[in-house]
């Protein structure tokens, strides 16, 4: 009788705790915020030269475009990509860049990507902050058509050649 009883209260016990984290996971549940809306409010910087390029300055300056991009698979098979985010061309010229003939784009984990000014300068060479719905907090560097080497994460610098 006694290990009924003993069984009978544990249990109880365990309901009682359970109810008490379901209602816990629900009082902190956080919202659903949609990939706009993260994009939006992540706050990241990238260095062009010696001027820094930070999310909400670009946001009042330069409008984001969304284009489908074509990224090559190491098989030589082509992906679409839908990728939101500012022309590299555009913020080249936000920060004061005139001319250049060499762009490297240079990751957090200190990877580096080099490209000609010419490649830089195409409207479908982006800094995407959206990739297929899915938001960044450090934006990303796409080019058209190329590779997995050109299509840089966690961009921090765009080092500029003259």
């Amino acid at each position: 009788m006694k290990k009924v009883l003993v069984f009978l209260l544990a249990l109880m016990m365990l309901v009682a705790m359970t109810g008490c984290t379901q209602d816990q996971a629900a009082a902190t549940a956080t919202p659903e915020v949609s990939a706009d809306q993260t994009a939006a409010s992540t706050e990241w910087s990238v260095k062009i030269g010696d001027f820094d390029v930070i999310s909400s300055m670009v946001g009042n300056s330069v409008d984001t475009v969304t284009q489908t991009l074509e990224k090559v698979s190491k098989d030589g098979s082509m992906k679409d990509q839908e990728c939101k985010g500012y022309k590299v061309s555009e913020l080249l010229t936000l920060a004061g860049v005139d001319e250049c003939t060499t762009v490297t784009v240079v990751a957090a984990d200190g990877y580096e990507y080099e490209m000609t000014s010419d490649e830089a300068m195409l409207d479908t060479t982006m800094l995407v902050i959206e990739q297929d719905g899915e938001a960044y907090d450090v934006p990303r560097f796409a080019v058209d058509g190329a590779g997995s080497a050109a299509w840089v994460k966690d961009v921090v610098e765009l080092r500029i050649t003259e």
